[in-house]
């Protein structure tokens, strides 16, 4: 008897494939699920970015939905439900507000039904420095956050600022990933940095000769804080002389 679990046909949504955490997650949570024997399917309003290479490498297939600009909305929606109805994906997962609210519409234009999963990735946002339309968006996502199957958030202070429970059974936390193969000490690379920089190899005060060092090359820098251990602040911030 055969007990692996079911094949699953997902389709993400997400502006573009530009650095940033969302994009980066997304990319893990794609590759991981194309690992483990799914069917991934990426859709990007704007094909660019560092990690599309990332994912077809890793067996993801991307496709653009050629979008033109913020107000073409009407022909993006026509070519996202076509690709639905060609793809027929068992879970559309948005990444990032505007995504979610156009996963939840589409969702609700095709038959049969489609699950939809919203991707809550950042927290206390004040949305109102960029302008109306993405404090609209905002606004908008909390009011239908109930509306989907499922809300994954990465941090228990997103679903709070949406006023979800986590974990209620249509909500869940999971922590960001890291790539440990990537994210790793390299002594090799170290060495070559703390030439660079004209630090001594003596590790005690390293941290500290970096923030001399940046502050007097990097012009526009403010300053720098720096931590050792615990998470808890222990030297004081280096400024810059025109601070």
């Amino acid at each position: 008897m055969n007990s692996s679990p079911p094949r699953l046909n997902v389709l993400f949504l997400i502006r573009s494939l530009g650095f940033g955490g969302a994009e980066r997650q997304l990319t893990y949570l794609a590759k991981g699920l194309v690992a483990s024997g799914h069917d991934v399917c990426v859709a990007v309003y704007y094909l660019q970015g560092p990690y599309l290479s990332d994912l077809r490498h890793g067996g993801v297939r991307v496709v653009s939905l050629e979008k033109r600009s913020r107000w073409d909305l009407i022909s993006f929606v026509w070519r996202l439900l076509r690709l639905i109805r060609r793809e027929r994906p068992d879970v559309l997962y948005g990444f990032m507000p505007t995504e979610n609210l156009a996963s939840l519409l589409v969702s609700r234009l095709v038959r049969p039904r489609i699950p939809v999963v919203w991707g809550i990735r950042a927290s206390d946002v004040d949305a109102t420095i960029y302008g109306i339309l993405p404090k609209s968006v905002y606004k908008l996502q909390e009011w239908l956050v109930h509306a989907p199957d499922l809300v994954i958030s990465n941090s228990h202070a997103g679903l709070a600022n949406l006023g979800v429970a986590a974990n209620h059974g249509r909500s869940a936390v999971i922590p960001n990933g890291v790539d440990v193969a990537r994210f790793r000490p390299d002594e090799e690379l170290g060495r070559i940095g703390r030439a660079t920089l004209n630090i001594s190899a003596d590790r005690g005060p390293i941290v500290a000769q970096a923030a001399v060092a940046f502050v007097h090359q990097v012009a526009s820098l403010d300053g720098i804080a720096a931590t050792h251990g615990g998470g808890r602040l222990n030297g004081s911030l280096v400024f810059a002389n025109h601070v």
